[in-house]
């Protein structure tokens, strides 16, 4: 019997047994584990109490799409940062890589290629719980 698994984007991964080569995006757990800090405007990530950061480990090299399902400044604020560390610390003033710093309302979607262990995404303090829970910010690695 013939079995057909498709990811969430709708491509097929594997036909009858064996692995079919695709391409595109699929969707990664965000979790909510908050890191009291911020990426400040040369890029280091500072602790900070008022802030909040989250850290996913991801793998160098590989592509990942960041997006958000809504823009708007009253359900997900204005903070949208993130940059790539090898740290496995919190916030110490430790240098990011690749580091971005811009709004959801300017950057609805970006994709950044991994540099380095781990990704650090900065929120909006006040909104950050909210908006990872109700699925409004996106993270997706490519395959």
């Amino acid at each position: 019997m013939s079995r057909l698994l498709t990811n969430n984007s709708g491509k097929v991964l594997v036909d009858d047994g064996n692995a079919l080569a695709v391409s595109g995006y699929v969707r990664m757990y965000v979790p909510s584990t908050r890191y009291q800090g911020y990426i400040d405007t040369t890029g280091k990530w500072v602790g900070s109490s008022d802030s909040y950061t989250i850290k996913i480990q991801v793998t160098k090299g590989v592509s990942y799409r960041m997006r958000w399902t809504t823009t708007s400044s009253s359900l997900v604020g204005t903070i949208f940062r993130w940059g790539f560390t090898d740290s496995t610390t919190a916030p110490n003033s430790q240098q990011l890589d690749s580091w971005v710093r811009t709004t959801p309302q300017d950057t609805s979607s970006a994709t950044a290629t991994a540099t380095k262990k781990y990704i650090i995404i900065q929120f909006s303090a006040s909104y950050a719980a909210g908006l990872l829970s109700n699925g409004r910010f996106i993270l997706e690695a490519s395959i």
